[in-house]
């Protein structure tokens, strides 16, 4: 008799790394003008953070970036009516993590006259790794629960004779996403001290725990 069993093993890892992914839009009547106003609040943006975070330019990577006319359908006429153009530049941010270097960053983008759209993710840089630590936990899992099956059917555990480890799971449920636009405060101080904005997010901004989970699937002969 052979017992098909799986084993299952989750531990909480903190995060060690930060990505930001940036978007940066702009809106105008004339393409040419979406273009150069747009790449110009572009500059604005890599200048403020490289300059709040000392990050180098060749970190915040460009991704894509359109522009494109935009289209409404007036229903009423059956006619097409433009509304402009809309330029649009995506970034990518990756860093160890640093919350205050995290904070400092948000703080310079909420001072920004064009605010970027910033979908913020904690993960882990090496998950592969973690997983790893998770195979034993697992085997013993899937054991302890052969040898239970193993008792109520009357028979002796003996070698375990295939694992088999899918690590495609290793993918899912490492990241935490939190999507932020940021919005300016027409009303706020503007000598408000940059500082003291970092330190209030940086008190208030902790990001929970990631569950790593790793399940493998055994095979055990028996004997009577």
């Amino acid at each position: 008799m052979q017992i098909f069993m799986d084993g299952t093993a989750t531990r909480n890892y903190a995060p060690d790394q930060i990505s930001i992914s940036i978007r940066i839009e702009y809106k105008a009547y004339r393409e040419e003008e979406a273009l150069r106003s747009g790449v110009n609040k572009v500059a604005d943006c890599i200048n403020t953070i490289m300059s709040a975070a000392d990050f180098s330019r060749e970190e915040i990577k460009t991704r894509a970036y359109s522009i494109h006319e935009v289209i409404h359908r007036n229903y009423r006429t059956n006619e097409n009516i433009s509304d402009g153009y809309e330029f649009s530049q995506y970034m990518s941010l990756v860093f160890d993590y640093n919350h205050e270097r995290l904070a400092r960053v948000l703080v310079a983008c909420s001072r920004l006259k064009v605010m970027p759209n910033l979908n913020i993710r904690f993960g882990l840089k090496d998950i592969d790794a973690c997983s790893r630590e998770l195979i034993a936990d697992a085997y013993n899992d899937a054991k302890l629960k052969a040898e239970a099956l193993a008792n109520a059917a009357g028979k002796h555990l003996r070698d375990c004779v295939r694992v088999d480890i899918d690590f495609s799971d290793n993918r899912g449920g490492y990241r935490g996403d939190i999507m932020a636009k940021a919005a300016r405060n027409s009303d706020a101080d503007e000598d408000t001290n940059f500082m003291d904005e970092v330190r209030k997010i940086d008190e208030n901004f902790r990001p929970d725990d990631i569950k790593v989970t790793k399940t493998i699937k055994c095979v055990w002969e028996t004997s009577d």
